[in-house]
Formats: C-alpha cells, sequence, structure tokens
C-alpha cells in the first residue's frame, strides 16, 4: 500500500506543476515565451535528477531518493515568493525540476525492489496505474487552485505538498526496506 500511496502522491506533486507551470508563471508575471521556456526548463532539468539518483538508489537503496524531496518542496516554495527576480526563479524552477522528476523516475527503481522476480511485472504495473490516476487528477486540482485565484505563495504551498507526503512515504519504505531487504542476512544470502 506504502508504495501505490508513493505512486499517486509522486504524480500529484510532478503533473501539477508540469501541467499548469506555464499559466502559473505567466500569472506571476512573466511573458509567455519565457513562461513556455521555464516550462520546458522544468522538465529538461528533470532528467538530471534521474540520472543523479539512479546510483544512489543502487548503492543505499530507497532511502536514497528521500534527499529529493527535502530540496524539492523548498525549491517549489521559493517559486512562490512574490517579485523574484528571473535568475532566481530559473534556478528555483531548475532545482524543482530536478527533484520532482529525479523522484518520478526514481519510483519505477524503487518499485522493482519490492516485488519478486515472479510478480515484478504484475505489481510494477499495479502501481504505475495508481500513479497515473494521480497523474489524472493533478491537472484538475491545479485547475481548481488556480480557478480560486490564490495568491502565488498559497498556490506553491498546495503544489509542495505531495513533496512533504512523498518525503514521509519514502521515510517509510525506506524503514521497511532496509529491515527486510537489506538485513545483512539477507544481503550474504543474495551473495551466496
Amino acid at each position: 500500500t506504502l508504495l501505490w500511496l508513493l505512486f499517486i502522491s509522486d504524480a500529484l506533486g510532478f503533473f501539477f506543476l508540469a501541467s499548469w507551470l506555464p499559466t502559473v508563471m505567466k500569472d506571476a508575471g512573466f511573458d509567455l515565451a519565457t513562461a513556455l521556456s521555464m516550462s520546458s526548463l522544468f522538465v529538461f532539468a528533470g532528467l538530471i535528477g534521474g540520472f543523479a539518483i539512479m546510483r544512489p538508489l543502487d548503492k543505499i537503496g530507497p532511502m536514497a531518493f528521500i534527499v529529493l524531496p527535502i530540496i524539492g518542496g523548498p525549491a517549489e516554495l521559493v517559486m512562490g515568493i512574490h517579485g523574484l527576480d528571473h535568475t532566481t526563479m530559473l534556478i528555483a524552477i531548475s532545482v524543482a525540476g530536478i527533484c520532482l522528476a529525479g523522484i518520478h523516475m526514481a519510483v519505477y527503481a524503487i518499485a522493482v525492489r519490492f516485488y519478486p522476480p515472479s510478480i515484478r511485472g504484475l505489481g510494477v504495473s499495479s502501481a504505475t496505474v495508481w500513479g497515473r490516476a494521480g497523474g489524472i487528477i493533478a491537472p484538475f486540482v491545479g485547475g481548481y487552485f488556480l480557478d480560486m485565484h490564490l495568491p502565488m505563495q498559497q498556490l506553491m504551498i498546495w503544489a509542495a505538498l505531495p513533496c512533504l507526503t512523498t518525503l514521509l512515504i519514502g521515510v517509510g519504505l525506506g524503514v521497511i526496506y532496509n529491515r527486510h531487504f537489506n538485513a545483512p542476512a539477507v544481503v550474504a544470502a543474495a551473495a551466496e
């Protein structure tokens, strides 16, 4: 269940921003071309996050990825500060993109570790279905908040909340993984 909640939380956080970032940036006072460029930067920066997190995931398991929501959530909050200059906003968007897309890519690598080979396809695809549900809901949630005409700061607080839930779920999964799959006896048996 925690794994499926991780997929939902991840998708809510990632697709909330990926879907509405151009509109949010335009409402924050940036011209349309700049807002669209910022949205592209968010997605492109995510590639860096995906590549950067995979090796630590291999070395220490699911607990490695919790650094991403710890950094990504505050980056989203910085994006909500009124009157940010262009450069600071670009840095905040890049950091948020690295972290949120890094989380989005890491959840698949994490899911694989929890399912034995005999049911891995079924397990990961089931978790993915829950992630897709979060991805479908996220644009509607974002649209609802935009329709409420929330100030940018409040909107970004809502956008950052999935990072908090992702962090909490990630810690829980990391503890479970270390207890059941990373115990010295299990590691020794796998090495034989």
